[in-house]
């Protein structure tokens, strides 16, 4: 167990109430150190913090929090250690500051699932309609100049390219229909 996970360890027991006592003799036999040195870091990491939970480093607005949040988000190896961010910055508390984590993250997905659909949905019906077209125009041609079981080369290469144009469109508007709102 290194120092970040020991802290975070720390951090989790005084949330949940467990007397530091308790938790130096935990920490003890998680790190399988001694008792004078367990309790050493438990000193430190509670003299960093306020009693309920944390004293906050910074004042910060939850605008700015959830900017934070989102763009931080994947720089954390562990959701624990963003929530341990969170903390010293705000001053919440543990299971606070998690709910907030989460809300934010799931109306961030929201968002980006939204753009997404507004993306794929006029890409996908402009490519489909053009390939549509592309086919109807080919076929209507040949039908007309009579010439539709034998079709010259550049027909050939319409019918191609109407093809290409049908197939990302459908592809497109899939992946729209696939993703959640």
């Amino acid at each position: 167990m290194d120092k970040h996970q020991a802290t975070t360890f720390i951090v989790q027991r005084l949330h949940a109430g467990q007397p530091q006592a308790e938790i130096v003799a935990s920490l003890a036999r998680h790190m399988n150190a001694p008792q004078e040195i367990a309790a050493r870091l438990v000193e430190e990491v509670v003299a960093g913090y306020a009693t309920p939970p944390f004293k906050p480093e910074v004042q910060i607005d939850p605008p700015a929090l959830r900017e934070f949040i989102v763009s931080q988000a994947d720089s954390f190896p562990k959701a624990d250690d963003l929530i341990l961010e969170v903390c010293r910055r705000s001053g919440w508390k543990w299971s606070q500051a998690e709910d907030f984590i989460q809300q934010t993250l799931r109306q961030e997905a929201r968002k980006r699932a939204l753009i997404r659909w507004l993306l794929l949905v006029p890409l996908g019906l402009i490519l489909l309609l053009a390939g549509i077209g592309l086919l109807a125009l080919t076929l209507l041609t040949a039908i007309r100049q009579q010439t539709f079981p034998a079709l010259p080369l550049t027909s050939w290469l319409r019918l191609l390219g109407g093809l290409c144009l049908v197939l990302p469109g459908i592809f497109f508007l899939r992946q729209a229909a696939k993703t959640p709102r």
